[in-house]
């Protein structure tokens, strides 16, 4: 089963957040926003596990209330004893409530939002039953001893309401925490979570706990194959040999030990009738090869994961934690438990080219049916919108009332059949893929977009030019300049930021060549013109500044510019007009500059 929504009541700095969960979520937002509260509570939802005391809101006597939503459920799970029942529309609907009292703080309490049902005959007492059900009960080979279990009574509740629709009265769905049966059922079907936080010693995850990650590859891929090895029978026959040897049996012992068995049995003769004898069990193997094994890392000299800096630990982390998924993907056991990777702020510790590395393995162990992730990111090389817009969460935190919030799209701005708008797709597909600049506006106070790098030079990357216009130092900072690549890629963008609610502003050329509107007309629907309208309706209520013609004729005034190495030539003009303090002479240059940034 998948989680597909999560809703998130009372918790740390969350009073309430609703979210929708996809294959691939990327969680965004300034630091202390909330971001990681939420894998916290995924991951405190799917293991059952009680809280801290800080993660209660202070000052507030409300419980936490976590609650999810799980689609695509299986087969196999929907076999589980105690989880069939929990299915209301091929979903199944589970919110745990954590209360405290104090510093007591309770497990959680699960329920589910199930339609129940009343079936005539039915009692939880066996000899209150009818002779009908008790016939469904003896066809399950289910005596009265067995109906002691909840399982047993959940396999012939679900018996009868497939074959014996008659019996069953249904009553309007609502949450009860009736015939749940967490620990031993409804556990092995839910998701498990699987966390990377942003600090922590890899010393601990490689540590041979049968929760770490070392711990389940050990048990998983390891010990088997240690146990199938002639060294380790070797060991075992030798073990056996010392156990019968401790016991002297048939004058073959350590003779120092037999020795000492003699003396002391000589020693309680006159108290006790009995012999002593020393013996030794066989030791548990799975504990002793799990306790000695362990993980170095060897860069050129073989060191102790805790020596090795944070970017291979938490690399080595993650490559186990695939190496997982890896395996569990091999085996045809059906009872695999489905995971949700939690990681937090992958790109810290990591060089960029490893963070793509590590963007392409998250997004493909994504796509297994029986894997989700859900990152936190301060990096645009996490963002990526052009393949599920809806995948991406804004979270942020109202600087008054502290209320934190979260920003989704609830469909996809690009989900229609004209082929025009799939272009824009494939545009900001590309986009994406050479211009950072792109994602980058995610994270920015204030965005503007523009066609190309020649315009990134100028408003972007020209020290001392905003200063020269009254450009005050923190609007020019706080400002993202997005290079879109391309006039006919500015609508793809622009739609996707109008769908989030963000506020941008639009500079691009008229492009019109000095020609006719009957010119015009005539020209390919492939013409820089005709772009104009298509960034006019993506724009919406934005604000646009449309440059006449070109952004490179308000630099050079009608001089022709060669194509190649545009931004060199912008970025050596503008320093120009700054090193000459002949900024006045260029007022088009000005609006454009107070456009981009005074707003």
């Amino acid at each position: 089963m998948k989680l597909t929504k999560l809703k998130i009541q009372n918790f740390r700095g969350i009073e309430e957040l609703e979210i929708d969960v996809y294959d691939f979520l990327t969680l965004i937002g300034p630091n202390n926003s909330g971001k990681s509260s939420v894998l916290r509570a995924i991951e405190i939802f799917l293991e059952q596990l009680k809280p801290e005391p800080d993660d209660f809101k202070k000052d507030a006597d409300s419980p936490i209330i976590i609650e999810g939503t799980f689609e695509d459920v299986q087969e196999w799970e929907r076999n589980k004893p105690g989880v069939s029942g929990l299915v209301n529309e091929s979903k199944i609907r589970l919110r745990a409530t954590i209360t405290r009292e104090g510093e007591k703080i309770d497990t959680p309490s699960f329920e589910a939002y199930i339609r129940p049902v009343e079936i005539t005959g039915w009692s939880n007492k066996w000899g209150d039953l009818s002779s009908d059900v008790k016939k469904i009960a003896s066809d399950l080979a289910i005596n009265g001893t067995g109906w002691k279990t909840e399982a047993n009574k959940e396999k012939i509740r679900e018996s009868i309401i497939e074959n014996h629709s008659e019996w069953v009265t249904y009553r309007e769905s609502d949450w009860t925490s009736e015939n749940i049966s967490i620990a031993p059922a409804l556990k092995q079907a839910m998701p498990q979570a699987a966390i990377v936080p942003a600090v922590k010693d890899a010393a601990d995850d490689s540590s041979p706990k049968a929760q770490t990650s070392f711990g389940k590859l050990l048990k998983k891929i390891v010990l088997p194959a240690i146990q199938s090895s002639p060294e380790y029978d070797k060991m075992i026959d030798a073990v056996e040999t010392l156990a019968k040897k401790m016991k002297a049996e048939d004058g073959d012992g350590f003779e120092e030990v037999a020795k000492l068995a003699e003396e002391l049995t000589e020693s309680i003769s006159d108290i006790l009738k009995a012999k002593v004898i020393f013996k030794m069990n066989a030791p548990d193997t799975e504990k002793f090869l799990g306790a000695n094994a362990g993980i170095n890392l060897d860069d050129g000299v073989e060191t102790p994961v805790h020596l090795q800096g944070h970017g291979a630990q938490r690399a080595l982390i993650y490559a186990m934690i695939e190496n997982i998924a890896k395996q569990n993907s091999k085996t045809e056991d059906e009872n695999n438990r489905s995971t949700i990777l939690l990681f937090e702020e992958p790109e810290i510790y990591l060089h960029p080219h490893l963070m793509r590395k590590l963007k392409k393995s998250l997004q493909d162990i994504s796509k297994r049916n029986d894997w989700q992730v859900v990152i936190t990111t301060h990096s645009p090389f996490f963002v990526d919108i052009a393949e599920n817009p809806t995948s991406l969460v804004i979270i942020s935190k109202n600087k008054k009332t502290t209320k934190i919030s979260p920003n989704q799209l609830k469909q996809d701005p690009f989900k229609t059949t004209t082929t025009d708008e799939l272009d824009e797709r494939a545009a900001l597909r590309a986009a994406l893929d050479f211009h950072p600049t792109v994602a980058e506006a995610f994270f920015a106070e204030r965005i503007v977009l523009v066609e190309g790098d020649t315009e990134l030079a100028v408003l972007k990357h020209s020290d001392g030019i905003h200063e020269k216009y009254g450009i005050a130092a923190e609007k020019y900072l706080d400002t993202t300049i997005v290079s879109c690549g391309g006039k006919w890629t500015i609508p793809a963008i622009a739609r996707v930021l109008k769908a989030f609610g963000l506020s941008f502003r639009i500079i691009h050329d008229m492009d019109k060549k000095d020609l006719s509107e009957g010119e015009l007309a005539q020209k390919p629907a492939i013409h820089p013109f005709k772009a104009n309208k298509k960034i006019s309706d993506a724009a919406g209520s934005a604000d646009t500044h449309l440059v006449e013609d070109t952004f490179e004729n308000i630099l050079w005034d009608g001089e022709e510019v060669k194509s190649s190495n545009k931004p060199y030539r912008a970025w050596c003009k503008i320093k120009e007009i700054v090193e000459t303090s002949k900024a006045d002479d260029y007022p088009e240059l000005k609006k454009i500059f107070e456009f981009a940034y005074n707003w």
